[in-house]
C-alpha cells in the first residue's frame, strides 16, 4: 500500500528520522512503523528555509519538502493557496492509496482537493479554540481555513475525546474515531521505583503566552515556597530559558527565587530529568491532548492539571490518573500542591494507576493498529 503522510513539521530529513538521528517527535514513529510493515511512503512537509520544493527519494520512501513563504501574513492573505496547490500537485503525481493528513490546515486542504474519499484527517486541535486564543491576523485566516477543512472532510479522527466532542457538536450526523497521541515503549519507567522526592515541580510548556498560562505556575510556586522553602520549580520550553521572557517576568514580579529556567532542551534529556521524580504542574488554559501529560505519567510523575483545560481532564481520567484544579485560582492550586508535597504517599495510587493506564491506552503498538483499522474504512 502507498501511504502519503502529511504534516507541517518543517525541513525534516526522513532518513535521519528512520535512523533515530532527527529531533524527536512522536509522529515520526508512525512513519517508521509504516515503513517497517513494507508500505511505500510519501512524506510531505513544508519549510520556509528552502528556495523551491525539494524531493528526496529513498528506498520505499519519498520525501517532499514544500516551499512556503517566510512572511506568514502574506501566506494568510493569499489564503495559503500556494502550498495547498503544491501539495495537491505532489499527490496527483504520486497517486497514493491513502492520505493521512495531520492537523486541519494547509496540508489537509491540499489532500482534500486531491481526493477527499482517500484522506484521513487527524485533528490535533480545534480551529475555533486555538486560533482566537492566539488572535493575530495569521491565525484568524487559519481559523477560516481550518473550518473549511472540517466542512469538507470525510474520514476524521481526533486525538482526544474533547476534540471528538467538539466535532460531534458541529457535525452531529458524522462519525469520528478517537485515536489518541502516543508514546513508544522505551519511554516507560520500567524498573521499580520507591516513593521519590516530591519537592521538584516541573512545568513543561512551549510559549509564555496566555494559552500556556505559566504565570499562574510561578505565582502558585511563590505561595507554596513561603511554607516549604526547599522546593524547586524547573521550567522547560520556549520562552522559559534563562533570561528569557518568563525569567524576566518573574524577576519583575519578585517571583524568581527557587525557579530554574531550562528552556528548550533535547526531549530525551527532559524525559530523563522526569525520572528523578516529582510533580508536573500544568496550568494550560486548553489542550487538544497534552503529550507532556502522558510522558510524565509514564515516568511515574504525579500530574496536576486544569479541570476545564480542554482535553486535560479526559487524559487524566477525570481525576482518576491525576489531580484536577482550577487554573485561575493560585491559592487553591497552592493548597493542593502543598498537600501533595507534604504527604506524597497518599497519592501513590494515582501515580501507579496512571502508569498502568498509559501502558494500556497510549503506547504506539495499540494506536497504530487503530489507524490501520481507519485506513481499512477508506479502502473498501
Amino acid at each position: 500500500m502507498k501511504i502519503a503522510f502529511l504534516m507541517p513539521l518543517g525541513n525534516m530529513d526522513i532518513q535521519a528520522i528512520l535512523e533515530d538521528r532527527a529531533p524527536s517527535h512522536f509522529l515520526f514513529s508512525l512513519v517508521k512503523s509504516y515503513v517497517a510493515r513494507g508500505n511505500e511512503i510519501v512524506f510531505v512537509t513544508s519549510s520556509n528555509r528552502i528556495r523551491k520544493t525539494t524531493v528526496i527519494r529513498h528506498e520505499k520512501l519519498c520525501e517532499y519538502i514544500v516551499k512556503i513563504n517566510k512572511h506568514g501574513n502574506l501566506r494568510a492573505f493569499l489564503e495559503f493557496k500556494g502550498e495547498i496547490y503544491e501539495i495537491e500537485r505532489i499527490l496527483k503525481r504520486e497517486k497514493p492509496d491513502i492520505i493521512h493528513a495531520h492537523w486541519c490546515y494547509e496540508h489537509a486542504m491540499g489532500a482534500l482537493q486531491y481526493d477527499k474519499t482517500k484522506t484521513v484527517i487527524t485533528l490535533h486541535d480545534w480551529p475555533d479554540v486555538v486560533c482566537p486564543a492566539i488572535g493575530n491576523y495569521f491565525w484568524r485566516r487559519r481559523e477560516i481555513l481550518g473550518n473549511s477543512v472540517l466542512r469538507d472532510a470525510v474520514h476524521v479522527t481526533a486525538v482526544s475525546g474533547y476534540i471528538a466532542e467538539l466535532y460531534k457538536r458541529q457535525f452531529p450526523d458524522r462519525k469520528i474515531s478517537i485515536i489518541p497521541n502516543f508514546i513508544e515503549r522505551n519511554i516507560l519507567l520500567e524498573e521499580y521505583v520507591p516513593v521519590r522526592h516530591t519537592k521538584t515541580i516541573y512545568a513543561i510548556n512551549n510559549g509564555f503566552g496566555n494559552i500556556k498560562n505559566t504565570k499562574a505556575i510561578m505565582q502558585t510556586f511563590n505561595i507554596v515556597r513561603k511554607k516549604i522553602y526547599d522546593i524547586t520549580l524547573v521550567m522547560y520550553g520556549d520562552g522559559h530559558e534563562e533570561n528569557g521572557v518568563a525569567n524576566q517576568w518573574a524577576c519583575q514580579n519578585g517571583l524568581e527565587e527557587g525557579i530554574v529556567f531550562k528552556g528548550n532542551i533535547e526531549r530525551n534529556k527532559m524525559l530523563s530529568a522526569l525520572e528523578e521524580g516529582g510533580i508536573l504542574l500544568h496550568t494550560s488554559v486548553t489542550e487538544a491532548f497534552g503529550m507532556v501529560l502522558i510522558e510524565a505519567m509514564a515516568k511515574k510523575v504525579l500530574v496536576i492539571g486544569g479541570e476545564d483545560s480542554g482535553a486535560v481532564p479526559w487524559v487524566l481520567g477525570y481525576g482518576k490518573y491525576g489531580i484536577l484544579i482550577d487554573i485561575n485560582n493560585p491559592d487553591e492550586i497552592a493548597d493542593r500542591l502543598e498537600k501533595v508535597i507534604v504527604n506524597r504517599k497518599a497519592y501513590d495510587d494515582i501515580v501507579e494507576n496512571a502508569y498502568q493506564y498509559v501502558k494500556k491506552e497510549f503506547l504506539i503498538d495499540a494506536v497504530k493498529e487503530r489507524y490501520q483499522e481507519e485506513y481499512g474504512k477508506v479502502i473498501v
